[in-house]
This record gives C-alpha cells, sequence and structure tokens, in this order.
C-alpha cells in the first residue's frame, strides 16, 4: 500500500527513453530465462539512450508481438504463452517510466508464471514417459474404455514382470474388443510362465483360431502341448509353424527335438540342417547338423557340417573330433 511518490511517472524520466530501456530490458529478461547469468540487485535508473542504440533489440521485440498477434488471431492456445508474458510484464516495462530501475529482474517473476506453468506441465508429461506403465496409466486416467490403452498398461506390466496387473487390464481389454489374437497370445504367455499350462493352451489356441497363420502361436502352442504329454497335437502345431514361416529357427528346433522323442530321427535331421542353412555363421548349428547327419550314416554331408563348424571356429574341438569319427567311419567302408 505504500505511494511510490516520484519513483513513477513522466517528470524525471520521459516515455520515449524509458521505452528504449524497456527494449534492452525486456532482451536481457528473454536471455536470462534461456541462461540466468549475470543476475542483478540493482540495474541503476534509466539510461539516455538513441534509438540506434538498441535497434537490433528493438526489432526482436517488434518481431515477437507481432508473432503474438498473429498467432492469437490464428492459433491462440499456441500463443497464449507469450501473450502472457508480455501483457503480464507490460505495466512495469512499457512506456510507464520508473525512474529509479530501468530494469528488475522480480518484474519478470508474475510474466513468467503462466509460460512457467506450461513448462512444468510438459515437464511432468515427459516424467510419464519412464515406463510402458505411466505413459499407458496417463491415457487411461482420461478414457478408461480405450482398449488399446489397456493392452499397452498389460504389456507394460507384464514387460516389469508384474504378471497378476497385467492378466487383469488384459482381460478388461478383452471385454471391449474380444476377439484380439494379440491378447489372447500375450494371455499365454503369462499363463504359461505361471505354470498354468491348461489356461495357456486355451488362451494360444484362441489365438490361432483368431488368426490361423500366426506362426509364434502354432510354436507356443505347440510348446505347451508337448509339456502336458499331448505330443501329436504339439507335432502338427510345430509342423504348421514352419510351414507359415520356414526360416522361424525355433519352430525348426523344437520341431525336431520332438521328432527325436518320437523316434522319428530321419525328419528331424531335415530341420536340423534346415537350422544350419538359416544360421549358416552359428557353428554351433553346423556342429548339431553334422551330429544329426552322422547319426543316420549321411557321411558326405555329416563332414561337410562339421567343416563348416571348423571354419567358423578353428579351435572348435567337438567339431574337429566329430570330423575325425566321420571320417573313419568313411575309411572303414572302404
Amino acid at each position: 500500500g505504500d505511494q511510490h511518490g516520484d519513483s513513477v511517472g513522466c517528470e524525471r524520466v520521459g516515455v520515449w527513453t524509458y521505452l528504449l530501456n524497456q527494449c534492452a530490458a525486456i532482451v536481457h529478461y528473454l536471455q536470462l530465462i534461456a541462461w540466468p547469468y549475470p543476475l542483478l540487485l540493482d540495474y541503476g535508473p534509466p539510461r539516455a539512450l538513441l534509438l540506434a542504440d538498441v535497434a537490433p533489440q528493438a526489432l526482436l521485440l517488434g518481431g515477437l508481438l507481432a508473432l503474438c498477434g498473429w498467432g492469437l488471431l490464428r492459433h491462440p492456445r499456441l500463443a497464449y504463452p507469450g501473450v502472457w508474458f508480455f501483457i503480464l510484464l507490460a505495466p512495469s516495462s512499457s512506456v510507464v517510466p520508473i525512474a529509479e530501475e530501468w530494469a528488475a529482474e522480480r518484474r519478470v517473476y508474475l510474466a513468467l508464471a503462466g509460460p512457467l506453468a506450461l513448462g512444468a506441465a510438459t515437464w511432468q508429461r515427459n516424467g510419464a514417459y519412464r515406463s510402458g506403465v505411466a505413459i499407458w496409466q496417463c491415457d487411461l486416467a482420461l478414457y478408461p474404455d480405450n482398449p488399446r490403452a489397456l493392452r499397452g498398461l498389460a504389456f507394460g506390466y507384464q514387460s516389469a514382470g508384474e504378471l497378476s496387473a497385467a492378466l487383469g487390464h488384459y482381460r478388461q481389454a478383452l471385454q471391449i474388443e474380444p476377439d484380439d489374437p494379440g491378447v489372447y497370445f500375450n494371455l499365454g504367455l503369462i499363463y504359461e510362465r505361471l505354470g498354468e499350462l491348461d489356461a495357456a493352451i486355451q488362451h494360444y489356441a484362441r489365438a490361432v483360431a483368431l488368426v490361423p497363420n500366426m506362426a509364434k502361436g502354432h510354436n507356443n502352442l505347440g510348446t505347451a502341448l508337448k509339456v502336458v504329454g499331448r505330443l501329436q497335437e504339439a507335432l502338427a502345431h510345430y509342423r504348421r509353424a514352419v510351414e507359415i514361416d520356414s526360416s522361424y529357427v525355433l519352430a525348426h528346433k523344437n520341431l525336431a527335438l520332438l521328432l527325436v522323442d518320437l523316434g522319428d530321427l530321419v525328419a528331424a535331421v531335415d530341420h536340423l540342417v534346415a537350422i544350419a542353412r538359416l544360421r549358416p555363421d552359428d557353428q554351433q548349428a553346423q556342429y548339431a547338423a553334422g551330429n544329426a547327419l552322422r547319426a543316420i550314416e549321411r557321411w558326405e554331408a555329416a563332414a561337410a557340417s562339421y567343416r563348416r563348424a571348423l571354419a567358423i571356429d578353428p579351435d572348435f574341438a567337438a567339431a574337429r573330433q566329430g570330423l575325425a569319427g566321420v571320417l573313419q567311419q568313411k575309411d572303414a567302408q572302404f
């Protein structure tokens, strides 16, 4: 409530002189927002300036004011922080002279309140991207019936190992979109990880029923069926997986292992050879193919596989021993 007396008014400093000082002051304030140095307690009284002394600052401010005016007409929400800044700063930093000080950092505090509040909101929003759980929780807070957000949040919990929370949100997603194959597949993964194989089989089966060409679905369904002893059904799904995707190495491997368990070594060899072909730089794949070919006495092919393994890793002792054994077998035949 104190009166400023003669500190405010035109008696000691003219309007034009003060306006020129404010061109320098406001640009200085903008610089301090980006880099707060140097900071001063007292900037002293207004200086005698000519327009030429502050021409660059005046042009910059004129351009910013014009941009704010244009934005207010065309994009008011985007222009609002800039308009706020200039309007709130205007009483102390335009044409009403404050004779004691041409600039004061405290004058900017209220003018920056709006833009900084928006900046704080941006900072808070950036924090939501710290995890898949956090970002999808923000979406669901506004639109709780968004099935994609529910799936995203469920997957975030699944990736973080919080399986119970993931199950709950996947089930919510299915209530909205009951025929989503990806949700059924992910539920199968979770139930399999929890050891609930009957539930895993049920959900994998639903996924491949909705998308018959889902190679991963058939492979995972085959694995769950194998664990519970339903071997022929597992075999059918493994075969379907490699039919859909002939480059699916894991399905070839699972199929080969099951064929070995079922006593069909010749058919298993074909899939181990396929893995070696798909992974030409994997010495273990070449070695496994060599062992399988050796077991069914395909000596030339076995030797070639061992040699490929040794070409990748000359110090691969097991492959060298395998090759030596094959060569001895060949010699014994002649």
